[in-house]
């Protein structure tokens, strides 16, 4: 008969004791019968010279009890068959009782950010008693789960650790477990207390400049950072905007979430402004003002971060033309006036089709009246001459106008069928 090993050799590893467990056999090899026994045994010599314990079981796991504590074992074990005939030794590995657990936890120290926690020391000698050193885990939930906060001491004879990197203002859990020779805690019963409260406000740093760019959509990002020094971490930052720079003026959009829950102590990715913040914005000149919390209420002082330059309005334009009297020759002139009164006019073009709403054939394709000139307001006439004249036919000739501004992305007005020209030559 021969033992096989299991997937988890060492299913509970105690002060002073162990469970171990094998397999009777693999699909490839055959497995062992019934009438099979394994006898474990544990050592702390690989020699296993002097042998510290063995069990004799017909099942697939046995628990070897009187170990030392902190302690180092190796441990094997062999099949014997119905006669008693024990098959080749298989090594199931080496492992480290725990050491023992300390006393006299306590809170000794509470701060803002950090928290020291005392305990008895284990003796020094033998090695049994003691223990290869200490380490304290912090967490906001007793059952230690989630995020683990730790400090740790190589020292046997260490009695206090400070954790540090706490957030302000919580509830923490702490407990303290001494270490084996394999590095594992055996934690004592846990203490908990409530870190400080700090009054250090979150700061602001504003990477932005001031840009000049109109836009029409709230597609801009935008590079103003948070922290907070104080340990109760971020919580939020807000914006607000007005007509005038330091919150004066008229107040387009009150204090607004941008984002909440961050629990860093830093929040340095570039943000957009809300959309129904942008919303609110009015077309125009708007200061945006910022201002962050953090955990324990503190708050920055209201920070003027940018300029927001917003057009959502597209150019308006009108024309002055009788186009009730009929036109034998070219020379004459339409007055046309556009506006827009925040990016700026970038182009005016006019079109002219052979029948209405853009219909019948394209007698001259979309034309510049004029380009960039960035003007809010701008009056000019638009000359027939002979080479435009040429193009008309005899009849109605439909003029539609378009116009678009210096916004991102542009506004475009909406195409004017503007006027028509009667040609009859």
């Amino acid at each position: 008969a021969q033992a096989q090993a299991g997937t988890s050799p060492f299913s509970f590893i105690g002060v002073s004791t162990l469970t171990v467990n094998w397999s009777s056999g693999t699909v490839i090899d055959g497995f062992n019968g019934s009438g099979a026994t394994y006898l474990v045994s544990a050592s702390t010599s690989q020699d296993f010279i002097p042998l510290a314990v063995s069990s004799q079981t017909p099942g697939l796991s046995a628990q070897l009890p009187g170990l030392e504590p902190n302690t180092t074992y190796f441990v094997t074990a062999k099949a014997a068959n119905v006669l008693g005939v024990l098959g080749e030794s298989l090594t199931l590995g080496d492992i480290s009782t725990l050491a023992h657990p300390v006393t006299g936890s306590a809170v000794s120290g509470v701060y803002s950010t950090s928290v020291t926690i005392n305990w008895n020391a284990l003796t020094p000698i033998p090695s049994s008693d003691s223990c290869e050193g200490y380490l304290v885990a912090a967490s906001t939930d007793a059952n230690f789960s989630g995020v683990i906060l730790s400090s740790t001491s190589p020292d046997p004879l260490a009695f206090s650790l400070a954790v540090p990197g706490l957030f302000a203002d919580a509830t923490y859990y702490f407990r303290v477990g001494s270490l084996n020779w394999s590095g594992q805690p055996n934690y004592a019963a846990p203490v908990s207390t409530k870190t400080l409260h700090e009054t250090e406000p979150p700061t602001v740093d504003n990477h932005e400049s001031t840009d000049y760019v109109w836009y029409s959509t709230n597609a801009r990002s935008y590079n103003v950072d948070f922290g907070d020094t104080g340990g109760s971490a971020l919580s939020k930052f807000m914006v607000k905007a007005t007509t005038a720079a330091w919150q004066a003026g008229f107040m387009t959009a009150d204090w607004t979430d941008v984002i909440t829950g961050i629990s860093s102590n830093s929040y340095t990715t570039n943000w957009q402004l809300p959309n129904d913040f942008w919303g609110l914005l009015q077309d125009g000149t708007n200061y945006i003002a910022v201002q962050a919390y953090d955990g324990s209420g503190n708050t920055s002082l209201p920070a003027n971060a940018f300029v927001v330059f917003k057009d959502t309005t597209p150019p308006s334009i009108s024309e002055i033309y009788n186009d009730a009297v009929w036109q034998s020759t070219y020379g004459f002139s339409a007055g046309l006036a556009v506006q827009d009164p925040y990016s700026g006019i970038d182009k005016l073009q006019y079109t002219v089709h052979s029948s209405s709403g853009q219909g019948g054939d394209e007698l001259i394709d979309w034309s510049d009246v004029t380009s960039g000139s960035g003007l809010k307001s701008l009056t000019l006439n638009l000359l027939i001459n002979q080479g435009r004249w040429d193009l008309l036919r005899d009849g109605t000739n439909y003029v539609s106008l378009r116009a678009w501004d210096y916004s991102v992305p542009v506004n475009t007005s909406p195409v004017v069928e503007a006027f028509v020209i009667l040609k009859d030559t």
